[in-house]
Formats: structure tokens, C-alpha cells, sequence
């Protein structure tokens, strides 16, 4: 499970900003003073934690904040790490250094990633410096308090720092081009055991931007026969969310060898069927979330959504919350991380507020991430309202007058 990550020099993050699972927050229930009211909930109540030596994790975590002011930049930050560890992806976007400063450049993007596995107790701590796309710093931790260094890249004129297990590789690292990251090209060429847990959690990332590229993974649960049980899974969760699809079909042109997807409807008349293109924006993207949901919470695995309920309605996204707040419904402990505008999702004790992160753009125009748990608000506070009237900052700055806004055309 993910207990951080920590970035800076990337994008719109110029000093370091940090997203914590941590749960930092045990608020009880509060007697209200007229007794006929419903009681506050607990923490606990609202979403519970995955324990870990000396604290616990959370399995949910939303950014909220005004435009350009960072949000999907931390989501593509940790998404863009990931790609560059994953053993499975050969091509990474080329890595952008902080874009307000002309000499941003010149200094290394550094990032910070902890895991928690809670199956063998184990910590893991990695850091990862880039120059441009040359690797300049990187080093791997591991055991009960992180005390075990398993690898740590060389300074120039020096050599690797390894961990016994990896001593029979170090002629091929020490041959490692600088562009090439160790790990990655560890977890996807040998099968070393103090490096499964990694593996298994960079593997069980599952990223969407802006639901963007997520088809392709619903169409192979759906036609991968060995899939039969999540081909269900994701009907009824379809379905249930009462998009009015009766059925989904999926066929193989012969002629373009191109899967068609067909969703079904019942009307008094009868069945009818029209390609999913003409249903709207919200059923489509409801169709392309729906494997990533259903993989997560089967897997145990963290999904991290950009722009999360930009198509759907807000009854909606805070369902699929309450799929990951659930031990019920999320057994595995699987993680949800996302950065939206729908604030009925801080409304209504619907998160914890320790699971509620704000961005606001600083003087220089970077990125700032800080949490509501940072406010101590009580756990009876009325959040969202709060937040519209600016009590914990992170909105837009607007003119005071419609007039600025538009400006009179000229007679």
C-alpha cells in the first residue's frame, strides 16, 4: 500500500509537495446539543485504515482545488513515476522539469515513493532524482523501520552500494547507461525476492487521465475469456448505476478486426441496441472506469484518477468513495487517489478529513499541497461550506464585478 509520495521540480511543483496516506485524524462522535439530530459520525465510521506498525493508512485520498493551481500536475507527477519504474512499459513521456523558472532546468526533479506491505510487515522508502532524462540519484530501503539499503546509485568516481542479494548483478549495473533506471530494469529482468512487494504495487498501479486510454482495458476484460467472472462484475456495475444499459455486446469486425461495442435497452417495445458512441458522456465514461474499479478493489491495487467525476454525476462518484471506504466492499485494502471540483464529496462527513488535500498556486505561481487535517476542524465542521467561503483557501480569485469579467463592447 502506498504510504506517500513526495515530488518536486516537476511541472507546476517547484519546492517539495507530499500526498499522505497517513491517517492522521480520530475524531469521536459528538453529542449535538438537540438529541432529536443524527450524531456525527467517527472517522472510522466514514472510511476505515489499514494498520501498520505505529499507524495507519488510509484507502482514500482527494485533491480539491481552483484551475491551474496543480491538481492533476500531483496525479501526473506519481503517474509519471510509475511509468518510469513499471517493467512492462517501453516508452515514457520525456520528464518536465518546473515550468515557471528558466533555470529549473539545470536542477534535478526529485521523487520520493514509501510503500507498506502489510502481508510481511515491511516498509519500503525509493528515491529518484532526474536530470532530464539522465538518472542522478537513486536509492532503495527496505525492512521493519526501513534500515536495510538495498541499492544506492553511485555519485561519479564512486561505486554501487548493494545489498548482498544483488551482488551477483553489479557488473550489470555498473554498466547502466544514465538514462536507465536500475530498478526498473531489475523488476523487469530478474526475479530478485526483497523486490517482489515493489514489483507488485508498481505493477497494481492503475492510472486514468481524465478516464482517457482506459477502454482498451475494459475491451480485454470483456473478450479475454479467462476474465468471465470481472466480464460480470463489470455489467452489474454498469448496470447498477442505473445508466439504463440492459446488456453490453462486444464483436469483432471482420473487416477491420476492430472490437464494437454494443449496449442493449429495454423500451415497452421491446430490446433495442446502438453502438456505446451514442450513449452519453457520463455512460461512456462510467463504461471505461468500470474495469479499472472492478480491478482494484479485486486486486488490492491503487487507482489514481485525474478530473474523477468530470462526466458523472455527483451521486456517483460518491458511490465509488464509498466502494473504497468500505472493508465490506474493499477487503483488500485497495487505495483510490484523486483530484476533483465535485464538492458534495467533502460535504456530509463523505470523507474523512484527513483524507481532504488542497492545492493553491504560491507567490511564484508553483504548486502548494497542503491537507484539511492541517486546520484541526472539528469533525461536526461543516466542510464544504467552509471551503466555499474560503476558510481553507484553495479557490479561485475572481473579480468582484461581472462587468470585469466581460468588458462592455464599445458603441
Amino acid at each position: 500500500m502506498l504510504i506517500d509520495f513526495t515530488v518536486s521540480n516537476f511541472r507546476s511543483i517547484h519546492a517539495p509537495v507530499t500526498l499522505s496516506m497517513v491517517a492522521t485524524e480520530r475524531g469521536k462522535t459528538r453529542a449535538k446539543g438537540n438529541s432529536r439530530k443524527r450524531p456525527v459520525p467517527t472517522d472510522e465510521e466514514i472510511g476505515y485504515t489499514v494498520p501498520m506498525p505505529g499507524a495507519s493508512l488510509l484507502t482514500v485520498a482527494g485533491i480539491f482545488g481552483p484551475n491551474a493551481s496543480g491538481k492533476s500536475n500531483v496525479v501526473k507527477a506519481l503517474g509519471y513515476f510509475i511509468s518510469r519504474l513499471h517493467p512492462m512499459r517501453e516508452y515514457v513521456p520525456p520528464q518536465t522539469h518546473f515550468l515557471l523558472k528558466d533555470d529549473a532546468s539545470k536542477e534535478p526533479s526529485r521523487f520520493v515513493i514509501r510503500f507498506f506491505d502489510p502481508g510481511k510487515q515491511q516498509f519500503y522508502s525509493y528515491r529518484l532524482g532526474l536530470q532530464g532524462q539522465d538518472v542522478v540519484e537513486e536509492e532503495l530501503l527496505t525492512g521493519p523501520e526501513e534500515e536495510n539499503l538495498i541499492l544506492r546509485r553511485p555519485s561519479p568516481g564512486e561505486d554501487w552500494v548493494l545489498a548482498s542479494e544483488l551482488e551477483t548483478i553489479r557488473p550489470i549495473l555498473s554498466s547502466l547507461a544514465t538514462p536507465t533506471v536500475a530498478l526498473q530494469l531489475l523488476l523487469k529482468t530478474f526475479d530478485i525476492p526483497v523486490l517482489s512487494y515493489i514489483k507488485y504495487a508498481i505493477m497494481n498501479s492503475l492510472l486514468a487521465d481524465g478516464f482517457g486510454g482506459t477502454v482498451p482495458r475494459t475491451l480485454t476484460c470483456l473478450t479475454f475469456q479467462a476474465l468471465e467472472h470481472a466480464q460480470s462484475d463489470i455489467i452489474r456495475l454498469v448496470q447498477n448505476f442505473d445508466t439504463g444499459i440492459h446488456g453490453i455486446h462486444v464483436e469483432k469486425s471482420e473487416a477491420t478486426q476492430q472490437f464494437q461495442v454494443t449496449t442493449t435497452h429495454q423500451t415497452e417495445t421491446g430490446t433495442i441496441s446502438w453502438r456505446i458512441q451514442e450513449d452519453s458522456h457520463g455512460t461512456r465514461a462510467l463504461f471505461e472506469l468500470s474495469s479499472l474499479i472492478i480491478g482494484a478493489l479485486q486486486g488490492g491495487m491503487c487507482l489514481i484518477l485525474d478530473e474523477f467525476g468530470a462526466f458523472l454525476h455527483p451521486h456517483i462518484t460518491q458511490t465509488i468513495v464509498k466502494l473504497f471506504q468500505s472493508p465490506e466492499t474493499n477487503p483488500k485494502g485497495a487505495q483510490l487517489i484523486f483530484n476533483s471540483h465535485d464538492l458534495q464529496l467533502q460535504a456530509e462527513h463523505r470523507m474523512r478529513r484527513d483524507q481532504i488535500w488542497y492545492t493553491e498556486r504560491r507567490a511564484d505561481g508553483s504548486t502548494d499541497l497542503y491537507p484539511l487535517s492541517a486546520f484541526h476542524p472539528r469533525n461536526d465542521e461543516a466542510i464544504a461550506r467552509n471551503y466555499s467561503a474560503g476558510r481553507y483557501g484553495a479557490l479561485p480569485v475572481l473579480p468582484g464585478r461581472f462587468q470585469d469579467l466581460v468588458p462592455p463592447g464599445k458603441k
